[in-house]
Parts: C-alpha cells; sequence; structure tokens
C-alpha cells in the first residue's frame, strides 16, 4: 500500500477547488466534479498503517466521483447521507443496509446531488483476504456482489464509529506506531469489518439495460460539449426512447439527463477559466462549451460554484501572477 499512501501517520486537508482535491488523491486516478448549487468543500482526514487507510469525508455540496482503485488495495465505504438526496454507486442507488465495495484494478463511480460524509477502509487486498478466509472460510470477493457489501445500518453505524475513535486516538498520538502496535489495530479492524458483513443471498440481479444506455449516453455528452445536443438527437446517437433515457438517468445518476449535461458543461467551463490563457476570454470559453445565452450561463454558474465566472476568472490570474 506504500504506492498508494505516502508514509504519513495523520493527513487532514480541506479543498475548495475539484482541482485542489485531485492534488491532494496521490495516488488516486480520481475524476471530480461539483453537481450542485452552492459553495465546494470537502474536509478530509486520513490515518494510515502499513496496511490499512482510514478516512473520514465529507462534502458539502453534491458530487460526481470516479476514477481506478489502486491494483492491491480494497475499499468499503459507510456512507452517511447529510440530506435527504439518495447516493448512487455504479449505477445504481445504494440501499440503506448496504455499503459501496470497490476491488483492486475496478472502475467506480459516486455520486450524490447533495450532501454526504461517509468513512471508508482502504485495506491491502492479499491482507484481507488471508484474514476473509481464515474467519469466514471463503475468499473476500466471493462477500461482495454488484461492488457492494450488505451491512445492515446499525452496524454501519457501529463500524463507522469504532474507525472514527480509532482514527481520533491516533491522531493525537506524539510518536508514530511500532510494526506491533500497527498490525494489532489491523487485525482488530479487518475483523470487526468482516464479521459486520453479511453474505450474498447468491441472486444474481443484472443492472438494468437503460442504465447502460445512461451511462453510453454520458460518454456522447462528454464528447460532445460544445455541441449541446437536444434529447431527441442523444437518443438519436444511443438507439433509445426518451421515456427509457430519463429513467436510466434517474436510477444511475439521481437527475435528468439535461440537468447533468449541464452540470457536466459548466464544470468543463469552470476548469478551463482557472487556467484562462491572456488571448482567451470568458466569451470564448462559455460560447466553446455551448452557452450562447451569457447571461443565463453566469446566473447558472453563480448557482452552482457560489461565485461569479468573471471571479473565478479574477481569482486565477491573480493565483498565477504570484507564482
Amino acid at each position: 500500500m506504500s504506492s498508494c499512501f505516502d508514509p504519513i501517520l495523520n493527513v487532514n486537508f480541506t479543498c475548495h477547488d475539484s482541482d485542489d482535491f485531485r492534488e491532494q488523491c496521490v495516488g488516486w486516478d480520481v475524476e471530480h466534479s461539483q453537481l450542485a448549487s452552492g459553495s465546494y468543500e470537502i474536509g478530509v482526514e486520513m490515518i494510515h498503517t502499513q496496511n490499512i487507510q482510514l478516512s473520514n469525508v465529507s462534502h458539502l455540496v453534491g458530487v460526481l466521483e470516479r476514477g481506478l482503485t489502486p491494483y492491491g488495495t480494497n475499499v468499503i465505504t459507510l456512507p452517511l447521507i447529510l440530506d435527504s438526496s439518495p447516493l448512487y454507486y455504479c449505477g445504481r442507488m445504494v440501499d440503506k443496509d448496504e455499503c459501496p465495495a470497490a476491488i483492486s484494478g475496478e472502475n467506480y463511480e459516486t455520486n450524490s446531488s447533495g450532501g454526504i460524509n461517509y468513512v471508508s477502509i482502504a485495506v491491502d487486498a492479499d491482507l484481507l483476504n488471508r484474514e476473509a478466509v481464515q474467519l469466514t472460510g471463503q475468499p473476500y470477493a466471493s462477500l461482495v456482489q454488484q461492488q457492494r457489501v450488505g451491512i445492515r445500518y446499525r452496524d454501519q453505524r457501529r463500524l463507522a464509529q469504532s474507525v472514527t475513535t480509532c482514527m481520533s486516538k491516533l491522531g493525537n498520538r506524539a510518536e508514530p506506531l511500532l510494526v506491533w502496535q500497527q498490525q494489532l489495530i489491523e487485525k482488530q479492524i479487518i475483523e470487526q469489518l468482516l464479521l459486520s458483513i453479511r453474505p450474498p443471498s447468491g441472486t444474481d440481479v443484472k443492472i438494468p439495460d437503460r442504465r447502460a444506455i445512461a451511462w453510453k449516453a454520458e460518454q456522447v455528452i462528454m464528447k460532445n460539449l460544445s455541441h449541446r445536443l437536444t434529447i431527441e438527437q442523444l437518443c438519436n446517437l444511443v438507439g433509445c426512447s426518451s421515456r427509457t433515457l430519463h429513467q436510466g438517468f434517474k436510477e444511475r445518476y439521481g437527475s435528468s439527463p439535461g440537468h447533468y449535461a449541464r452540470m457536466v458543461a459548466l464544470n468543463a467551463v469552470r476548469r478551463q477559466l482557472r487556467n484562462l490563457s491572456q488571448h482567451r476570454t470568458l466569451t470564448d470559453v462559455a460560447m466553446d462549451l455551448g452557452f450562447n445565452h451569457l447571461g443565463r450561463f453566469s446566473q447558472q454558474y453563480k448557482e452552482l460554484f457560489a461565485e461569479l465566472p468573471s471571479v473565478t476568472v479574477a481569482k486565477s490570474r491573480k493565483d498565477n501572477a504570484h507564482t
């Protein structure tokens, strides 16, 4: 796991921009976009030993996060929704009694339209598998179904409380842990985790085709940001009805295709404005990404990012002038 995490016991940071968040996530291939209106803020606390990373993360607004789970690492996430908005993981809404489980080398995708706090446990894959076989008699992968593990809600809260208590105690230590102390903590956390997981029922629930269609439509949207495709055009390109497209987006992303496309385009604008060259203008960027009504664009941008696009440009040029 040393290839994924810097060898530091205690790490804390707060990010107010998605680019900053990506830079802080050492060893993780993460794409991050804001999906809900408001001031972007993510707070992260991490504690890690040689084989486990414990994290407590708070997103104050809705975000889309996708990437690749580092090879050799398995991750279980214990989510706590901060408002009534549901959480979607890998194309399906997360039920109350299940938790996202990212397997080594697998792609993952998490999105929420509201604030979320989660505790995650990232474990060396070989260690987790050995402990699973010893404790449950079966490999860890057999406990995972559809990139989820079954953990009752009350057990999720109990496990999350144990993790955060452990993090608090470790974070207040003046000296690093000895190897045997790290191994003891790792064993305690892993055992509690594995004993909390309910074995799958054995039923294989296929993700409906409409969710796969929504994913295909999202790829089309990403490749055509400068052309604000209509719903009819999008349906023609992916080969589905308007009803199927809307249902697929609602189930996979929790929003309509039109709203989702606008959020993606606004995030693309923000990334370009934060690195705007002298020969380009704010208007150039907005129109290149399909925002032809500049007044409406400014309003939508401010609603999402809590500042006007001109303020983003001014901040960026001020920062660049000092570097």
